[in-house]
């Protein structure tokens, strides 16, 4: 083993190390899985202009609070604002173009597609020997079997009586 007396040897025997362990982790430590939740379409020049917003808005903040005229820096913090929110349609449009190209991504581009709501899971209903099939048909027949039209109320000559059998006309 041989003894470390300057600098250069010091980083030179440094670097070795690191380099080693770096191997050594590359090769037996997994890496990270990307997160569920991660925006796969947000990219380093988003931050850089929503720091440059932040700082803007903040700037609002600032002169508001000393009682200055903030209108200058409003002007300025909304067309960085503008700026900002236009990259990010820029980059989701960007991006789903990219994923549409992609010809692994067609299976799960037309799982997105197809409509998932609980009224496309609605059986063939029958009533009787009528089979209703359409989307229209079934909500009209449960329309009618759930709210039925009100029977017309009969009149009759007792409706002028009350319960206690005396005449409610008006006289």
């Amino acid at each position: 083993m041989k003894t470390i007396t300057d600098n250069a040897t010091l980083d030179h025997v440094a670097g070795i190390l690191v380099n080693g362990i770096n191997r050594v982790l590359e090769e037996h430590v997994p890496r990270a899985k990307e997160s569920l939740y991660a925006k796969r379409w947000w990219s380093k020049e988003l931050s850089i202009l929503r720091t440059d917003f932040t700082v803007k808005r903040n700037r609002i903040t600032t002169l508001r609070r000393r009682g200055e005229d903030t209108t200058q820096a409003r002007e300025i913090a909304s067309a960085t604002r503008r700026t900002y929110l236009d990259e990010i349609d820029r980059q989701k449009k960007q991006h789903w173009k990219e994923f549409l190209d992609d010809p692994q991504n067609i299976w799960k581009a037309a799982s997105y597609a197809k409509p998932s709501g609980a009224a496309m899971d609605v059986p063939e209903l029958v009533v009787g020997a009528q089979r209703y099939q359409s989307d229209k048909e079934k909500a009209g027949i449960l329309m009618d079997i759930f709210f039925p039209t009100p029977p017309t109320p009969e009149t009759s000559e007792n409706e002028n009586v009350d319960a206690g059998g005396q005449d409610q006309t008006l006289e």
